[in-house]
């Protein structure tokens, strides 16, 4: 139980600096002030690897972090819808 534990830290760790990574620099600009955005794509991936637990955190810390550093103001709606959206992926998992 301790390896797991320790394995769902470093990769929380590690995919929230992705998030932040991915989320202020790999913007695909579509039109006027839309983009697509990548991080949630490797949030994704990370959660169903890893599982929701890391998925979770991941996205809260990461996306906390990238609207702080990024806008200067953490706005906490978009940060939860983030992190709830990234559990349910995992719950899709089991469906495929």
């Amino acid at each position: 139980m301790k390896n797991n534990s320790i394995r769902t830290v470093v990769a929380t760790g590690i995919g929230a600096a992705l998030f932040i990574i991915i989320g202020m620099f790999v913007n695909i600009p579509i039109f006027g002030n839309t983009s697509i955005q990548l991080q949630y794509a490797v949030q994704a991936l990370f959660s169903v690897i890893f599982g929701p637990i890391t998925g979770f955190f991941m996205g809260f810390i990461g996306h906390a972090l990238k609207d702080g550093i990024q806008y200067g103001n953490i706005s906490w709606a978009w940060v939860l819808a983030s992190a709830i959206t990234d559990c349910m992926c995992y719950s899709t998992k089991n469906m495929m």
